[in-house]
């Protein structure tokens, strides 16, 4: 997988792949389908999906529905699940503190019982309820998390501890090593204000400024 990273050749996606499904714990998930990745259309996209599903689509197991996707993304994959012939599953895609706002449930021991169920369909999923909150108020509480201070992590108590930039020498070196005389003004300020707007009893009114009207969720 990393000679292929390092030096893509799609001819041996397939056998990679063929190889994959014959390890018993393995469980090869196409990750939200529809999701346009930075700088992509929907005009390349598309195609690639197409492509990706006629030469590999045999060696996926599941299509994943996920809770940082808009609803319409979802019920997209839930269709072309249904084209098909393949289960659903849950996507374990987090970000900040909060849970995965999308979950499987099942009473398998262990993971490579789990792997076992999927291919025969069996896979109950449950959205929980921080998906019906309006995505907007999610990343901006997410947001809120990145920023925290956590004292539980020595050395990476602050967020540029946690934060890195590789510069043109190659070195990746932390936010903090890199503002050495901390960080600017106008993002102290900034920050500020989503420290203080990011709290529960602001909560209300973000959710309605920021609802997406006619959103559907499940």
């Amino acid at each position: 997988m990393t000679e292929y990273t390092l030096a893509p050749r799609e001819a041996i996606l397939p056998a990679i792949l063929d190889e994959f499904t014959r390890v018993r714990d393995v469980l090869i998930v196409l990750n939200h389908p529809f999701w346009l990745e930075e700088g992509v259309t929907e005009g390349h996209h598309c195609p690639a999906l197409e492509c990706i599903l006629r030469e590999c689509g045999d060696w996926f197991h599941a299509f994943e529905l996920n809770g940082t996707r808009a609803w319409k993304e979802n019920a997209d994959t839930i269709e072309l699940a249904r084209t098909h012939g393949r289960p659903l599953i849950s996507g374990g895609d987090r970000h900040g503190c909060e849970p995965s706002a999308c979950i499987n449930l099942t009473n398998a021991a262990s993971f490579a019982e789990f792997v076992s169920e999927i291919p025969g369909g069996c896979s109950s999923i449950l959205f929980m309820p921080q998906y019906r909150e309006p995505m907007a108020q999610r990343i901006f509480e997410a947001s809120r998390d990145i920023r925290r201070t956590y004292l539980e992590y020595p050395a990476r108590e602050r967020w540029t501890d946690r934060i890195f930039y590789r510069g043109e020498d190659g070195v990746a070196r932390t936010v903090a090593q890199i503002w050495q005389h901390g960080e600017p003004g106008w993002l102290n300020g900034a920050a500020a204000a989503i420290q203080f707007l990011g709290g529960t009893r602001f909560r209300p009114a973000l959710r309605l400024l920021l609802s997406e009207r006619g959103e559907l969720h499940p």
